[in-house]
């Protein structure tokens, strides 16, 4: 995984996290998370879908540019999985709390970050892959050549 639970909570607060996966309400104390998640496995289970499904979208971006998984993660992937997490968890429930507008322009520059990526125009700050040469390598190794230069002066 390219984020955690403990990056998303750098961004939102853990009551957050939880109304936003908690389908069944029953969360004791709304505000921690990781009780929550004891009381409701599903819970955790929701939270770990946006995150998986975050890196499965930037790995979809960078399979052909770059050795996946990235390791260790830079930086600017962790974030960009961050705000895409985040968009999925605040897709779970648009219909009832609405789509942050910082939400939804996160996620639309993320995407747009991860696009240029792929094309080469952003460096994700990890290494590309080896483009693989077309050259054919001479074999040199062999028994020594019966016609050269001297053997063939005569002719």
């Amino acid at each position: 995984m390219y984020c955690s639970q403990s990056d998303l909570e750098e961004v939102i607060d853990q009551a957050t996290i939880v109304r936003l996966t908690d389908d069944e309400a029953l969360a004791t104390d709304p505000t921690d998370l990781d009780a929550s998640i004891v009381e409701n496995a599903a819970i955790g289970s929701r939270l770990s879908r946006a995150l998986a499904d975050a890196t499965a979208t930037v790995d979809g971006f960078l399979r052909t540019r770059y050795h996946l998984p990235l390791s260790p993660v830079p930086p600017y992937i962790r974030k960009l999985a961050v705000d895409l997490a985040l968009f999925n968890l605040f897709s779970r429930r648009s219909h009832q709390m609405g789509m942050p507008d910082e939400r939804a322009a996160a996620h639309k520059a993320a995407r747009s970050a991860l696009e240029l990526m792929r094309k080469g125009e952003l460096d994700a700050g990890s290494e590309p892959q080896p483009t693989e040469s077309s050259a054919v390598i001479a074999d040199t190794d062999g028994p020594d050549r019966e016609f050269t230069h001297d053997t063939m002066k005569d002719f």
